[in-house]
């Protein structure tokens, strides 16, 4: 486990830039300085907070194997060359504008890129970070960093679940939980990266195993804690209609909702190089009332240090009265 903290702030001025698609769906405010419109909306930044209120702001993004130049010895990293500068910085970019207070990363390799990154290109931006080093034999993990306090982390790397031909496997790249203070009011938030594409049926068999097993964690370990707050997120690596998605936003159930539920065709896509909606911000039905939607942000080929766009849903917390 590693939580890391840090004290130091300062704010490295990054250009605005584009935005795409936005998916609004209640009264959710942030000032700040945006970008140029292209579709729909402007995204602002900057959480606001008044006396009966706090408005926050998910993010989810896939940063496309952000990984060092150094061999770890029990991985295959080898393969993967350490994430270039320029692509560093066009990553520190989307993220200053979008500005998340809280923030789920994929494809990060470990603690130390990611603290080598946020503190060279965010400085000060987000203090609190957490990355547990999973199952992947590639070193890609999944990780969290927030500007709110984070109180405890849970990896569930070690949880095992069938396949069809009755063998066990493990959560590929893991579900990280992080219970984060926002204010005095818990949330929780998860995320995970599902096994991809490549691979054929089994690939299919283990990317459907992953969801049904992250389903049921999410469901044990919140019916303990009723009325709490609680998000999900990731690369699922597969589209909201397929079988992969409907195990969380099945038709004849209430159970989750999507922050980009209300996007379609081009505007929902978040992975341009398969032109498909792969990456997900879900939230409980019990939250829809603080819901306040989402979107995609989609900069421009020449602008993005991934291949995929960051996503993000906001949300308008009430404060206990």
């Amino acid at each position: 486990m590693n939580i890391n903290t840090h004290n130091s702030f300062s704010y490295r001025n990054l250009p605005n830039s584009t935005y795409g698609s936005d998916h609004s769906s209640g009264t959710c405010e942030r000032s700040g300085e945006g970008g140029t419109v292209v579709d729909t909306v402007q995204i602002n930044a900057g959480p606001e907070t008044n006396a009966s209120s706090i408005d926050v702001r998910i993010v989810s993004f896939n940063v496309e194997n952000l990984f060092d130049s150094i061999d770890d010895p029990h991985k295959k990293d080898e393969e993967t060359p350490p994430k270039s500068t320029e692509d560093m910085a066009k990553l520190a970019r989307a993220l200053a504008l979008a500005d998340g207070d809280v923030v789920t990363l994929q494809e990060v390799e470990n603690i130390g890129i990611l603290n080598d990154f946020l503190d060279e290109y965010l400085p000060g931006q987000y203090p609190y970070r957490a990355l547990v080093e999973g199952n992947d034999m590639r070193g890609i993990d999944v990780a969290v960093i927030s500007k709110y306090p984070i109180d405890s982390v849970q990896s569930h790397k070690q949880v095992r679940f069938p396949l069809p031909d009755g063998k066990k496997t493990f959560l590929r790249r893991d579900l990280l939980r992080t219970d984060i203070n926002i204010k005095g009011m818990p949330l929780t938030v998860y995320t995970t990266h599902f096994k991809a594409q490549a691979g054929g049926q089994r690939a299919d068999e283990v990317r459907l195993g992953e969801a049904k097993a992250v389903r049921a964690i999410i469901a044990g370990e919140m019916s303990a804690f009723p009325g709490r707050r609680y998000i999900l997120t990731g690369d699922f690596n597969d589209t909201p209609n397929s079988a992969v998605g409907q195990i969380f936003l099945e038709k004849n159930s209430s159970v989750w909702k999507s922050s980009l539920a209300g996007l379609s065709g081009a505007d929902a896509i978040t992975h341009p190089p398969t032109h498909r909606a792969i990456d997900y911000v879900l939230y409980p039905a019990s939250m829809e009332a603080e819901a306040c939607g989402g979107g995609v942000q989609r900069l421009p080929d020449g602008e993005m240090g991934s291949d995929h766009w960051l996503i993000y849903g906001d949300f308008q917390f009430k404060t206990p009265s």
